[in-house]
């Protein structure tokens, strides 16, 4: 995934956000009928946002799929390697070097079914944010009937909290595919022929460009998790805000109760 997309969703996302929160620009919205389409619901920023992330998760769940037909289920007979390296270990005969060499660039098994398994549990993730964001949306609420689609702030909070599972899975399994690429020599059979550069060190510019997109997809995710943790600060102060105005006749109940207490001891 590319990090200016998911910039692009992110601060699309803030703004559509920003533009939705006043009264009169939902119920204009809600009082569009083109097409006969539930545009309130449709350009909800919640919406917006799933959609981007479920596409995200398509295409990465499908170049998965295609990169274990290609590779055989990741057979390592069929992975891609320099030349260089095949050389190197014919001519020194050395087999601590062969070794650490095939240890390194091997996929064990068990990582392999994992891998296979991981799109799955993804989607699984993905069910279980709609159906929770789902939870979110005003049911009857006995007002603005109107404006049907728009959750209430505490709502809203809670939905940013609600996908961060989402989003970080969805990042963890961009950087595993990243992974499988340097491990299949994915990407280095791409580049070949299309550079200058020899084989050890095309191989090295494409490792190095692969694991940059590796930390970056974590980098990213870290910071919708910062985001999530923000809104779920504003959401925990909302309510202990809320329940202390509650609280209030109560404590001074008890204040007024002590201080006439305290008078009849004194007098």
């Amino acid at each position: 995934m590319h990090p200016l997309f998911t910039a692009a969703v992110f601060l699309g996302t803030l703004l559509l956000r920003r533009l939705l929160h006043f009264r009169r620009v939902q119920e204009r919205l809600h009082g569009l009928t083109f097409l006969c389409m539930p545009w309130a619901a449709v350009l909800q920023p919640y919406t917006i946002f799933m959609a981007a992330f479920s596409g995200m998760y398509a295409y990465v769940a499908y170049c998965l799929f295609d990169l274990f037909v290609r590779y055989h289920w990741l057979d390592p007979d069929t992975f891609v390697r320099p030349e260089a390296f095949e050389q190197t270990l014919n001519v020194t005969g050395d087999e601590l070097l062969a070794s650490i060499v095939v240890e390194r660039l091997a996929v064990p098994s068990w990582i392999g079914i994992l891998s296979l398994l991981s799109p799955a549990f993804i989607g699984l993730t993905f069910v279980v944010t709609v159906v929770h964001l789902w939870l979110h949306v005003p049911k009857q609420r006995g007002f603005d009937e109107h404006i049907r689609w728009w959750p209430s702030y505490s709502h809203d909070l809670a939905m940013q909290v609600v996908g961060l599972p989402l989003v970080y899975g969805v990042f963890a399994l961009d950087s595993m595919y990243q992974m499988l690429k340097i491990a299949t020599g994915e990407e280095f059979a791409k580049e070949i022929g299309k550079s200058s550069k020899s084989g050890i060190e095309l191989w090295n510019s494409t490792v190095d460009r692969l694991e940059g997109a590796y930390d970056t997809n974590f980098e990213l995710a870290d910071l919708y998790e910062a985001w999530a943790l923000r809104s779920f600060g504003f959401l925990c102060f909302m309510l202990v805000s809320r329940q202390m105005r509650l609280e209030v006749p109560t404590v001074q109940y008890l204040i007024n109760t002590v201080r006439r207490h305290l008078e009849q001891v004194v007098g």
